[in-house]
């Protein structure tokens, strides 16, 4: 049942029928009827009453009209297009509006409306079941079709540790209006991803022409704000504390964290990045529901879904319509539009439907949010290169697709996924032969071979490039990274798990050495430096128990007040006839 609805009486629910319809209804029974409309509303009331009757008229029902009884019962209001989803067809079902000249049938005595009767609910629960379970359909293989396929897990597993090493490198600049990031800093996070993006990149040839362009590039950035794991410093991103304890985090992890935060996160509508439709911004925005809302209508729908089965995109839009996970992106379609906001709104009936509207939003989060966060496989084709189910919008003559995730056919909740989703109590990272990719030399040169991109991020983070594949190992750009809040334990742990025997007793000295170095001081806060004009007024303050409690040094004319302390201190000498300034 649908939550907050509320049934009504046959009386209610008929009273706005004409009279004629009313009657045709009546004259199922058979009998002899009133010629009144209030009398015929209270005959129909007073022939439902008996338990008999109603069974009578129940067995008259075909199969299909007893399921959509028993979806308007158990499920109300009833709904042509979730019965539509689910079931594959309509009941036999006449409606009694005078301009569609329909003759009712032995279900019309059932639902009325849309709805049964609050008189009927209760006699017709003791022997009408509960309707059908529906079943998301799957399969293990996807069947032929154009495309790839794009297993996310251990990209994802890589490309977090990556990003988080750009954003500690201060290599991310972002909008301080949007916090999307820039042209320049997208190309920078599509060079490391590993695999590549879901799109190779493309230079568009004219300003009309339509590109993929990136979405894991895009993507990332604006997970790690949402996630309170970056913050942006200037125009850069830099790491928050969070985020320097993520860094040394299993990926896993952090790429739980990130999900969870997203789910709630009011940071960007993934209906933005479908931007063939207008209207979005301005008064049209207000009219947006929530895309927490949105998420997890789609995200209740996944954890139904088998894992690591393959569920095909159009299978699960009818799963959510037909299970009441359907939502709305705006309530007022009028305002969304393609090239023009008057020929090209959607609010003309038939234009901005589902497959439109919310099906795109659907794809937008499936790829590149749920799948950039390696939660879902993937597998589609170029947008450029799918079926196009558009061509009669008007406007649409020169699209070559309305999203750039339209080629997206089939998704599967790999193992992260269903850890993410809370589908699996645990999670073990896929079993990888990591073979040694480093040679560290007495001298401190590193040799790299054939690294995954995460950990080259990471190498180049404390050394420097001496030539390709050979990095120094110097203690300036180490100082450096643990500025940035890397530590020695972590560069000696991943060098040693790299390389292909122990390290050389020069290099562990030399780390050992900076390590102890970098612990010997630490920032304990700011103070204030006061003068005095003569030594004997400053032992004076300083042999104060009221004030010396508040200082933290002092020597020749000089005294060292830690800035907490400041504004007592200051009180304090001014009740003794001492202005500071």
């Amino acid at each position: 049942m649908r939550e907050g609805f509320a049934g009504a009486s046959l009386y209610e629910i008929c009273d706005s029928y004409l009279a004629e319809d009313i009657k045709k209804i009546a004259a199922l029974t058979r009998k002899k009827i009133p010629t009144r409309k209030a009398e015929i509303i209270s005959f129909i009331g007073k022939e439902l009453e008996n338990e008999e009757n109603i069974l009578r008229y129940w067995n008259k029902l075909d199969d299909l009209q007893k399921a959509a009884v028993s979806e308007a019962l158990y499920s109300p209001p009833f709904g042509t297009r979730k019965f539509l989803l689910k079931y594959g067809t309509l009941p036999h079902y006449g409606r009694h509006r005078s301009h569609e000249h329909r003759m009712p049938t032995y279900l019309n005595l059932f639902i009325f409306d849309d709805q049964i009767p609050k008189e009927l609910v209760s006699p017709l629960k003791r022997f009408v079941p509960r309707p059908r379970q529906d079943k998301l359909q799957s399969t293990v293989t996807v069947p032929t079709a154009i495309g790839r396929e794009y297993g996310t897990e251990l990209s994802a597993l890589s490309d977090v540790t990556t990003v988080l090493q750009l954003i500690a490198q201060n290599k991310i600049s972002v909008s301080d209006k949007t916090k999307l990031a820039t042209k320049t800093s997208i190309k920078k996070i599509t060079e490391v991803l590993e695999g590549g993006d879901f799109f190779p990149p493309e230079e568009r040839e004219s300003k009309w022409e339509q590109i993929p362009g990136p979405v894991k590039a895009f993507a990332w950035p604006v997970l790690m704000q949402s996630g309170g794991l970056a913050r942006l410093k200037g125009s850069k991103l830099e790491l928050t504390k969070e985020g320097k304890k993520a860094a040394g985090d299993s990926p896993e992890h952090t790429i739980k964290l990130l999900f969870l935060k997203w789910m709630y996160s009011e940071i960007l509508d993934e209906f933005s990045r479908i931007d063939t439709i207008k209207g979005q911004r301005g008064k049209g925005k207000r009219h947006f529901s929530s895309p927490a809302s949105r998420r997890g209508m789609i995200i209740d729908a996944l954890r139904q879904a088998p894992v690591n089965e393959w569920i095909a995109v159009d299978e699960l839009s009818r799963y959510m319509g037909a299970n009441s996970l359907d939502f709305f992106v705006t309530s007022d379609r009028w305002s969304l539009y393609i090239c023009d906001p008057q020929y090209g709104s959607l609010g003309y009936d038939g234009y901005g439907t589902w497959n439109i509207v919310e099906k795109r939003y659907l794809l937008a989060f499936l790829m590149e949010y749920l799948a950039t966060l390696g939660i879902i496989d993937l597998y589609y084709s170029d947008p450029r290169e799918a079926e196009p189910d558009f061509a009669d919008l008007w406007g649409s003559d020169e699209l070559k697709f309305i999203s750039r995730y339209d080629g997206l056919t089939y998704v599967r909740v790999n193992g992260l996924g269903a850890w993410c989703l809370g589908c699996s109590e645990d999670y073990s990272t896929p079993h990888q032969e990591q073979n040694p990719t480093l040679t560290v030399m007495s001298n401190f040169e590193v040799v790299a071979q054939e690294m995954i991109m995460s950990d080259k991020i990471y190498l180049e983070s404390f050394t420097r490039a001496i030539s390709d594949n050979v990095y120094l190992l110097e203690q300036n750009t180490i100082l450096k990274a643990l500025d940035r809040g890397d530590i020695v334990e972590s560069i000696t742990a991943f060098l040693q798990q790299r390389s292909n025997s122990e390290l050389p007793a020069t290099v562990s000295m030399f780390l050992s050495d900076i390590g102890k170095r970098s612990r010997a001081f630490a920032l304990k806060g700011d103070a204030i430096i006061i003068e005095a004009k003569d030594a004997e007024q400053l032992m004076m303050v300083s042999m104060d128990p009221q004030l010396k409690r508040h200082i933290l040094c002092s020597n020749g004319l000089f005294v060292v007040v830690p800035e907490q302390e400041k504004t007592v201190f200051l009180k304090k000498m001014r009740d003794r006839g001492y202005v500071i300034r």
